[in-house]
């Protein structure tokens, strides 16, 4: 798969009252967790914003990734009009930060070991991409709620 990311929405369509939109990734590799968010708007004041993190699926014929997910619209989407959807697929990354005992505030805090103005944390102890996240599934017999991605039975 190439290095540069290339990803976009392919299509939305309308389901049970949320919005469904499948996208198309590049750049990512198979099994890697990828944060996606965005939104969908119409000319007349249509919106459905979407955020999640998914797991990067088998690729198709063509080389690429494709993916999932739904958002609830706060106004109605309306037929015969264009739908610009905005996307960001970002991989993720977890940091473990700690302190520097030499950069330690010397000035007490309200309470003892709270932090306070000057306290950093600036030794990265471990970082590392995160592979293999399941979202949480939405409770029986109620569809994804707006801001959530994933797959939409």
């Amino acid at each position: 798969m190439p290095d540069s990311s290339n990803s976009y929405v392919t299509r939305a369509d309308f389901q049970n009252e949320v919005m469904v939109f499948s996208v198309q990734l590049e750049g990512f590799n198979v099994g890697e967790a990828v944060e996606l968010s965005g939104s969908a708007t119409q000319n007349n004041g249509a919106l459905a914003s979407f955020y999640g993190i998914q797991t990067v699926p088998a690729l198709n014929p063509q080389g690429l990734a494709e993916l999932t997910l739904s958002a609830a619209p706060s106004a109605p989407f309306r037929e015969g009009e264009d739908v610009t959807v905005v996307l960001r697929a970002a991989k993720v990354w977890v940091t473990v930060l700690g302190e520097d005992p030499d950069e330690r505030s010397q000035v007490g805090g309200a309470e003892a070991g709270q932090a306070q103005d000057g306290t950093a944390w600036p030794k990265v102890k471990r970082e590392t991409a995160i592979r293999g996240y399941a979202p949480p599934a939405p409770p029986a017999g109620q569809a994804p709620s707006g801001g959530q991605a994933g797959p939409v039975a």
